[in-house]
This record gives C-alpha cells, sequence and structure tokens, in this order.
C-alpha cells in the first residue's frame, strides 16, 4: 500500500518521477498541461479526457507534493443557468515543481 503523505523527493527519487510520469497517461496529460498555467474545472477538464478532474487533483498532489490552488467559480450549465464548480490551478512552487517534473523549464530556456 503506498504512503498517501506526501514527502520530500531527492534528486534520484526525481528521476524515478520521472520514469514513473510515463506509465501514467492521463496523469501526465494533465500535470502538463496544469505546468503551462492552464486552469480547469469539472466540465473544461472533461473536454480534454479527464472524466474525474477531483480524483486527478488528489493523485498529482499526493505521488508529487504539490498543491493546487482552488476556488469556487460559477459557469454556465445546459439547463440556461449557472453551476458552482471547483477551479483548480497551480501556481508558485507548485508550478515551478510540476514545470520540472514535465520538463517544461527546460523548454524556455
Amino acid at each position: 500500500m503506498k504512503n498517501a503523505t506526501p514527502t520530500n523527493q531527492n534528486s534520484a527519487s526525481n528521476q524515478q518521477t520521472n520514469i514513473n510520469l510515463k506509465a501514467h497517461g492521463k496523469l501526465v496529460s494533465m500535470l502538463h498541461r496544469f505546468a503551462e498555467g492552464k486552469q480547469y474545472h469539472r466540465f473544461s477538464a472533461e473536454v480534454v479526457g479527464d472524466h474525474c478532474l477531483p480524483t486527478t487533483i488528489s493523485d498529482l498532489q499526493k505521488r508529487h507534493s504539490i498543491y493546487f490552488e482552488r476556488k469556487f467559480v460559477q459557469v454556465p450549465n445546459r439547463f440556461g443557468t449557472k453551476t458552482s464548480v471547483m477551479l483548480y490551478w497551480l501556481q508558485g512552487d507548485s508550478l515551478a515543481k510540476a514545470q520540472l517534473l514535465t520538463g517544461i523549464d527546460k523548454e524556455a530556456a
């Protein structure tokens, strides 16, 4: 059973994390999207293939010791009214860590 609490990762475990990222398609895809500075809520994530965003957020936080910022937003629904959903994004140290994990930090250089 995996430990559910985040742990600090040293250089060697970061290499292992990068290897493990390749084995999890949806998680890798969503981490990359968030590392690019994108924001998603339940319905916008559905469009890019994530059908259970809260679980994805939880998995990414636990696996990589990153924290997602969040706030409730109102979005239009199919009934012509608005629905409250949680919007998620990365910033600060968590964004920098996600960029390091995905290699985006090297693309900018």
